[in-house]
């Protein structure tokens, strides 16, 4: 399985939070070269986190946006202050 870094995670969520944001504005904003976000984007694609269209622009997938979210297996638990009884969030 391909690692998944961090800054393939910072590239995804740049995506995610403004779809037609362009690779250049995503390099600025990183501070990085144009060369390391185009190449981080063709690796998202190979994992299947971001799609290409036909214009060349980059779309974030279903499993993208899975991947960003938070593991379904954490569970958050809340003490009541009288009697210290663990109730689940």
């Amino acid at each position: 399985m391909a690692r998944f870094t961090s800054v393939l995670r910072e590239i995804l969520v740049r995506y995610d939070r403004t779809p037609h944001v362009t690779q250049s504005d995503i390099a600025h904003e990183l501070g990085r070269n144009r060369s390391t976000v185009n190449a981080a984007c063709k690796r998202l694609v190979v994992l299947g986190y971001l799609s290409k269209n036909a214009q060349g622009d980059y779309r974030m997938t279903e499993a993208g946006r899975s991947a960003l979210k938070p593991p379904a297996t954490a569970l958050r638990y809340i003490r009541c202050p009288d009697c210290g009884k663990r109730f689940s969030a």
